[in-house]
């Protein structure tokens, strides 16, 4: 991602095309070469199914890379923010573990999915897609943005910390 902003001057866009190539295929490519460099002459072993999926992880990650998550940045925030006050106060041990937070499962499997505004959506929301939340809709696609903003939650056990988490 580093090379692709200091060649382009900015992230990759889902929907930008230069000349013939998207964003995602330029990006794609760069990576492919990035990954040939560094395993000398490239892993000419790897399977169809493997360098597939692979390729379809890569072209996601293009594709939202430029999205800011409310969820994930809300807990990236009070986890960054706890261990701060930990450090400076002392009184309880900072973690020092590698964290990993993975929520691949939010992906779209299909760029075109989210796509379709004509099916209705549960609860009948009369919602633009300027009022949906801008990156949660670059990430998950309007169609199911807009069905998450029409869905009504009943959420017991979050105390006050926790409320402010699920905002």
């Amino acid at each position: 991602l580093d090379a692709f902003v200091r060649r382009h001057g900015r992230l990759p866009s889902k929907s930008r095309a230069v000349g013939q190539r998207t964003d995602a295929e330029r990006f794609r490519s760069l990576v492919r070469r990035t990954a040939n460099e560094d395993d000398g002459a490239g892993d000419s072993s790897t399977k169809p199914d493997e360098k597939r999926r692979w390729e379809s992880l890569v072209d996601q990650f293009a594709r939202t890379c430029r999205a800011k998550f409310a969820p994930v940045q809300a807990l990236s925030g009070a986890l960054g923010a706890q261990e701060a006050l930990k450090a400076a106060t002392g009184l309880y041990n900072p973690v020092r573990q590698f964290l990993l937070y993975d929520c691949d499962e939010v992906l779209q499997g299909d760029p075109s999915e989210g796509a379709d505004d004509d099916e209705e959506v549960e609860g009948g929301t009369t919602e633009t897609a300027c009022d949906l939340p801008k990156g949660q809709t670059y990430i998950l696609g309007e169609r199911t943005s807009r069905k998450l903003a029409g869905s009504r939650l009943f959420l017991v056990g979050a105390g006050a910390i926790g409320c402010e988490l699920l905002k």
